[in-house]
């Protein structure tokens, strides 16, 4: 199936996805952070973003001694989504570019 790219504001896709994820973040005892600044436009195909970050998340959510931290912000150009969390052995730390929408 050919992606279907849309502009996705990222300050609220972060803070819907983090919304959304409070309840596996509560059983599992982690505390939940998400930012992002308000002017990332980015695009993507809303289906495929909401898949890869909800991998990423679970993953940290379930290795996370007690904070994942979901942030965006830019860099050279590019939107950078990054999901960290404070697991062991120094935690996960997994980040993805994506093209900003002009």
């Amino acid at each position: 199936m050919k992606p279907q790219l849309e502009k996705i504001p990222l300050d609220a896709f972060v803070r819907d996805f983090a919304q959304g994820l409070a309840p596996l973040a509560r059983k599992h005892r982690v505390r939940l952070k998400a930012s992002a600044r308000e002017d990332i436009v980015v695009w993507a195909d809303r289906g495929d973003l909401e898949r890869a970050v909800r991998s990423l998340c679970k993953s940290a959510v379930s290795h996370a001694k007690s904070e994942v931290e979901i942030r965006a912000w830019v860099q050279e150009g590019r939107a950078i989504l990054n999901v960290r969390g404070n697991g062991a052995g120094g935690g996960a730390n997994y980040r993805c570019a994506l093209p900003l929408a002009s």
